[in-house]
C-alpha cells in the first residue's frame, strides 16, 4: 500500500516550487550584481550633504544593491502573508 508521502507530485508542492524559484532568482540577481561590481573597479566621488569622498566604485556598487534588498525586504515584510 502507498504511504501519502508516496502520492506528491514529481515537482513537489508548489510552495516548494515557488520558494526554490525564489532562491534560484535571488542568486542569479547576487551573482549579477557581483559580476556588475567586479567589473566597475574604478574609484568615484561621492558628495553627500556635508561629507565629501573618493570610494571605489565596487563599495557604491555593493552598498546600493544591499539597501536595495533590505528595503525590498522591509516592503514585502510590511506587505504580510499572501491569502
Amino acid at each position: 500500500m502507498a504511504q501519502d508521502e508516496d502520492l506528491e507530485e514529481p515537482g513537489g508542492s508548489p510552495v516548494a516550487r515557488r520558494r526554490d524559484a525564489q532562491m534560484v532568482l535571488l542568486g542569479v540577481a547576487a551573482l549579477a550584481l557581483a559580476w556588475f561590481a567586479v567589473g566597475n573597479l574604478g574609484s568615484v566621488s561621492i558628495d553627500f550633504w556635508v561629507h565629501h569622498s573618493r570610494t571605489p566604485l565596487i563599495l557604491v556598487i555593493l552598498m546600493s544593491g544591499v539597501l536595495g534588498g533590505l528595503i525590498a525586504t522591509v516592503a514585502m515584510w510590511r506587505r504580510g502573508p499572501r491569502r
